[in-house]
């Protein structure tokens, strides 16, 4: 008797594994798939090296505060300043913005914004 069963437990264990599968199948054939991005790479390569460059200005621009207060440790409250001036633009206009932003073309809007990163990045290099 239990030889029997012991033949038999493979058996339905191979079975509900089949089932299992079929019904994952059926489910994931209803699930929408993810669209092909062939330009992907490419959009993460220019997005590391805007990003990288955000933060270099991000330090560039801290280091300059230390630079110009005289101080050995720099001023607290300037680099702190500098901290707070920096993110509340992303703040204040967040809400706002994302709604107003939706109503233009994508491409257009990320290559006005990145310019005019880039110019004001080019101001304060000039400035220093």
């Amino acid at each position: 008797m239990a030889a029997l069963e012991a033949a038999v437990d493979p058996l339905t264990a191979l079975v509900r594994a089949a089932s299992l599968d079929e019904r994952d199948q059926r489910l994931s054939s209803h699930l929408p798939q993810p669209p092909a991005a062939p330009q992907l790479p490419a959009l993460l390569r220019r997005q590391t090296i805007s990003v990288s460059g955000t933060w270099v200005q991000n330090i560039a621009q801290a280091w300059m505060i230390v630079e110009l207060t005289h101080s050995p440790t720099g001023s607290p409250l300037a680099l702190g300043a500098l901290a707070a001036f920096q993110f509340l633009p992303y703040t204040v206009f967040g809400l706002l913005g994302g709604p107003l932003v939706d109503r233009f073309d994508k491409r257009a809007t990320i290559i006005a914004t990145q310019t005019t990163l880039m110019l004001t990045a080019a101001i304060l290099a000039l400035l220093a």
